[in-house]
């Protein structure tokens, strides 16, 4: 029987992976890091108010939440800097599966720093989802002497990177609330992205105003996503609750279709079936 987690995981993992097919089309609008640091600039603005009229904010301001907000903070805006980037250069349904390849990264980071127990059937469920990533990025004369522009290099590390932040996420959650964390997490890369306002601006400015409202409210869409995520992760295991989340992957690869990124559509089903059934596997453990 799911219960009412399951059902926001289930939800939260579609809209995600529709948000990233709309985020890629803005993408050709907009440099990655313009994007960036609106994600944080708007952010923070809409949760401010939140915090004046909803809910109080609750922090310990001791030297280890201090520290440990600076470095996850800074974990995520270098994923986010990655993660933007990639999704601007690289073949969106290439991509996506490469990215899941987190998933391991994160049932490692579980074991090894949350101590979170992860039996066979999990390890199972995280292969499946390494091979069928593998399985995806097969294609016609590859050069893997260009991984860097190729945006393969760059998937790569988005996703070791974003599964290192949600570590950090899951562990603050155990002493932080969920809205307090969120916003820091929003607010650090805002500020180290402070010397990037004016050229950031600009890039506005030379947009039409349709774009710069499409971009403003896809942020304020992911943004949301990301809460309920980082909610979710502080009622479940993250060695569960995340590979889930990665099954967004299979509308990615339906969008990119759309899109165009249609080359090789028979390995790319493959593999992203494969890892589909291997984050079900994770899900009915």
């Amino acid at each position: 029987m799911l219960n009412y987690i399951d059902i926001l995981l289930i939800l939260t993992t579609i809209s995600l992976g529709l948000l990233k097919i709309w985020q890629k089309r803005i993408s050709r609008h907009f440099e990655s890091d313009t994007i960036s640091y609106f994600i944080q600039y708007v952010s923070v603005i809409c949760l401010i108010p939140v915090f004046i009229f909803f809910v109080k904010f609750k922090f310990t301001f001791n030297l280890f939440n201090i520290v440990l907000v600076f470095i996850a903070g800074t974990s995520w805006y270098i994923s986010s800097l990655i993660t933007n980037r990639s999704i601007k250069i690289a073949d969106l349904t290439l991509r996506e599966p490469i990215l899941s390849t987190r998933t391991i990264f994160v049932l490692l980071f579980s074991t090894l720093f949350l101590k979170e127990h992860i039996n066979i059937l999990g390890y199972i469920g995280g292969s499946l989802i390494v091979i069928g990533s593998i399985i995806s990025s097969i294609r016609e004369k590859i050069d893997y002497k260009n991984l860097k522009t190729d945006g393969l290099f760059l998937s790569f590390m988005a996703a070791f990177l974003v599964a290192i932040s949600y570590t950090f996420d899951k562990y603050a959650l155990r002493s932080i609330d969920v809205l307090p964390w969120v916003f820091m997490m929003y607010l650090i890369p805002l500020i180290l992205l402070i010397p990037k306002t004016k050229k950031t601006f600009l890039d506005i400015k030379n947009n039409p105003k349709e774009k710069v409202l499409s971009l403003i409210f896809l942020v304020i869409l992911v943004s949301i996503g990301y809460i309920s995520l980082i909610y979710i992760f502080s009622k479940t295991n993250l060695s569960k609750s995340f590979p889930i989340s990665q099954l967004s992957s299979v509308f990615v690869f339906l969008g990119g279709l759309y899109l165009g990124e249609n080359k090789n559509i028979l390995y790319r089903s493959i593999g992203s079936i494969i890892a589909i059934i291997g984050g079900v596997i994770i899900f009915f453990n």
